[in-house]
């Protein structure tokens, strides 16, 4: 440390470079923080110049259009879509034709379902004891709509859903004889994983024909589950019945149920008589 204090003490400057330092030293400093505070605040009025441009540009791009002049002018309505040489404007500002299918979709009460004159004779007469009804649902449309129900009891559900086919219904009617497509005992949980993809699709929703609809078949889409052993805290021991959805043909009608907590000679008791 000595040696470095001796070595500074006999650096001489001489007198001209010294009177500069000097100099330099004594001058006001230069505004410096100010001016990157007023280019600071340049930079953030570019970006928010740059970000209204944008969202002026963006409905351009998606195809909408920019409206400008006067903000009252639809006033009285909408413009005419033929205005403008028949081109119309932007099919949002443009009146929209009506669909050619009549859609109709209402909650109604259990009685009213059951009178429906076409879907009502095939909700069942009455359900197992401490069921209560939830909803129903009628949906009208070209093709027959459809007439769905919903009774709760606790945890338990019973949901019938009762509809014109669908082509895709119709290409998985499933014969009672094959079995190996809809026996749930017959594969382990998940079935994801141990079906076979070229019967998942049958597996998954069945459809029956009413003549050879039967309990049997009932019995093969339901399982007891025992969750005994994993009892939830709260709701307690919820073992019981599952039945997995089933669908049942009755000539142009199709029949499609599942539910849980009824076991399978109390759903066979209210399905519809084969017609």
């Amino acid at each position: 440390m000595k040696g470095y204090k001796y070595y500074m003490d006999k650096i001489t400057v001489d007198p001209e470079l010294h009177e500069r330092i000097m100099r330099r030293v004594s001058e006001k400093p230069a505004p410096i923080r100010r001016r990157h505070i007023v280019l600071r605040y340049a930079v953030i009025a570019a970006c928010m110049a740059a970000l209204l441009f944008l969202i002026w540009l963006i409905p351009g791009f998606l195809g909408y259009p920019h409206i400008t002049g006067d903000p009252n002018r639809f006033e009285n309505g909408l413009p005419d879509s033929t205005q403008n040489g028949g081109q119309g404007g932007h099919p949002a500002l443009m009146p929209q034709a009506p669909s050619n299918e009549a859609q109709h979709d209402e909650m109604i009460p259990l009685d009213k379902a059951r009178n429906d004159p076409e879907f009502g004779a095939f909700l069942p007469a009455a359900v197992p004891v401490g069921f209560s009804f939830e909803v129903a649902r009628r949906d009208l449309n070209q093709n027959g709509g459809s007439l769905f129900a919903v009774w709760h009891r606790g945890l338990d559900t019973i949901s019938w859903l009762v509809r014109a086919p669908s082509e895709f219904d119709l290409l998985h009617v499933v014969s009672a004889d094959d079995r190996y497509k809809y026996d749930v005992s017959l594969y382990p949980e998940p079935w994801a994983d141990s079906v076979p993809d070229e019967i998942y699709y049958y597996f998954q929703s069945p459809v029956f024909l009413a003549e050879e609809f039967s309990l049997d078949v009932i019995h093969a889409r339901t399982l007891w589950v025992d969750s005994s052993i994993w009892a939830d805290p709260f709701l307690g021991d919820t073992s019981g019945w599952q039945t997995s959805q089933f669908g049942v043909l009755f000539g142009d009608v199709l029949v499609e149920v599942s539910m849980s907590g009824v076991p399978p000679e109390q759903i066979w008791a209210m399905m519809p008589p084969a017609w």
